[in-house]
């Protein structure tokens, strides 16, 4: 069965999936440079993909306790690995949203209309792979 939503490719996700996954690294994770911020950006890619976070839905949906609740999700759909196959780090700061949004609860999935902007540096990000694009399919002189 092919995904119908990919976790991974969402935008706003892998950079903060490389986030996450710096501050698993660090020495002492708990004082990672990268904590710094970190809630306000999960709320921000939360809000603009689902429409909600974490706080919105008013619960916390504790993966580890509840792993089926994975399956549930592919069998709507998504796909929640990261390119290793693995879990995706990101995905116990989007579970509640997720959630939400799949139960019908609130929020809407990703591939509904969305009037949230770009950030700046998301804007930029897409301007350079359209500019790319356009780049490939330009007629050789």
């Amino acid at each position: 069965m092919t995904a119908k939503y990919v976790l991974r490719d969402l935008p706003g996700v892998a950079d903060l999936e490389a986030r996450l996954r710096r501050i698993e690294e660090h020495p002492n994770p708990n004082w990672a440079p990268e904590l710094d911020g970190l809630s306000e950006e999960i709320d921000r890619v939360a809000k603009r993909l689902f429409g909600l976070t974490t706080e919105q839905v008013g619960a916390e949906v504790p993966l580890d306790e509840n792993p089926q609740l994975i399956g549930i999700l592919e069998e709507k759909g998504w796909d929640l690995n990261g390119r290793d196959g693995q879990p995706m780090l990101c995905l116990a700061a989007f579970a509640a949203p997720l959630f939400a949004v799949a139960a019908g609860v609130g929020g809407h999935f990703p591939d509904q209309a969305n009037q949230e902007p770009l950030s700046e540096k998301e804007a930029s990000a897409l301007e350079a792979r359209l500019a790319a694009d356009r780049a490939k399919f330009r007629p050789k002189r």
